[in-house]
């Protein structure tokens, strides 16, 4: 049993989703919602126009803010993007595509 439960964490925090990488300029997708999972401080930062910024702690509040169009996730790592998108879908919205954005890069 606890076996199960490891490889369910493991799964969920590191095996990449499939969404596909994309950049941030989404002249193609004029519907499309972006939804900023930085902290505050960081999209402060550096802000990106027209962002939804909800921090990744604060996702499971405050998903249904979020419109059903297309999204495309700002995350600050690939942990959280990976359990931000797969819960995003579980709840049945549109993730069409994410990109990274820390730091380090």
């Amino acid at each position: 049993m606890m076996f199960l439960l490891v490889s369910y964490v493991i799964y969920q925090h590191y095996v990449p989703v499939k969404v596909k990488q994309q950049s941030l300029s989404l002249s193609n997708d004029d519907e499309a919602v972006i939804l900023d999972l930085r902290s505050y401080q960081d999209a402060a930062k550096e802000p990106f126009e027209d962002a939804c910024n909800i921090p990744y702690p604060y996702i499971k509040r405050h998903y249904h803010q979020l419109p059903s169009r297309h999204l495309y996730v700002i995350a600050p790592d690939w942990v959280s993007k990976n359990v931000s998108i797969r819960f995003l879908k579980r709840k049945g919205l549109n993730v069409k595509g994410y990109s990274i954005m820390n730091d380090f890069s």
